[in-house]
């Protein structure tokens, strides 16, 4: 594997964390810069290993370290024998967000980790794959064309916009699933959180977990738009939370 010839970026949280050892920091960079090109990091132990001149077990423990502050998300793809054929890793929420949630206690008393576990419709491991292309080209809008957006099915977006609508029917009785025209509409209100708002789709993927899995908020947030619109206040609550 060629080394990134890209720069890395080591946020202020990650740079000034005491609990990381330098090399630690200096991975998270090196997992950065690899995982800006294709949206994860693929590189293997031996290559960190070789890279940084130590062994391969130092490197896990380095890895490990990361994933357990909540700087760094690891997915491994298994075959259809169940071993291990793939490792990727994504740059997790930068503060530790993740991890602080995961202990987050709901007023049933639940924690919201086990809760996302437990939920058949969580979005957690869904929304990084690279699967088709978000959007039909043929159904771009075209200059002075007003026609619709069409997002994938397997698309951040409408993922997202699915995730919604199943939430919101679970915990509002009566509720029926969005149809394909709201979920549209509702992908692209993601999109424009992606693309103008420019908020990473983890961050948004995290909050829009939080807020269904909060008993006052999964009452209100009942639109992608409410939901895009209440986004810094939720943000603001969840991170309040995970600092008591």
């Amino acid at each position: 594997m060629e080394r990134p010839n890209y720069f890395s970026i080591i946020p202020a949280t990650v740079r000034y964390d005491e609990e990381l050892k330098p090399n630690e920091k200096l991975l998270y960079g090196e997992i950065s810069a690899l995982a800006d090109k294709g949206g994860f990091c693929f590189a293997s132990n031996d290559y960190f290993a070789k890279l940084y001149k130590v062994n391969k077990k130092t490197v896990s423990v380095w890895i490990n370290n990361l994933k357990d502050k909540g700087y760094v998300v690891v997915d491994f793809i298994n075959d259809n024998k169940g071993l291990v054929t793939q490792r990727k890793i994504y740059i997790g929420i930068v503060g530790g967000i993740h991890k602080k949630v995961e202990g987050y206690p709901l007023n049933n008393g639940g924690g919201i980790h086990k809760k996302m576990e437990d939920n058949n419709t969580s979005i957690i491991n869904i929304l990084f794959e690279p699967k088709n292309q978000v959007r039909n080209e043929e159904s771009l809008s075209k200059k002075n064309d007003k026609k619709k957006i069409v997002f994938d099915h397997e698309s951040k977006q409408y993922k997202c916009a699915s995730y919604l609508s199943n939430m919101i029917c679970e915990n509002i009785k009566g509720a029926k699933p969005k149809d394909e025209n709201t979920l549209q509409k509702w992908s692209y209100t993601f999109d424009l959180m992606f693309r103008i708002d420019e908020i990473d789709p983890y961050d948004v993927k995290v909050v829009l977990e939080f807020s269904q899995m909060d008993t006052f908020w999964s009452k209100n947030i009942l639109s992608a738009d409410k939901f895009r619109k209440q986004y810094l206040q939720l943000l603001a609550k969840m991170q309040g939370v995970c600092k008591k």
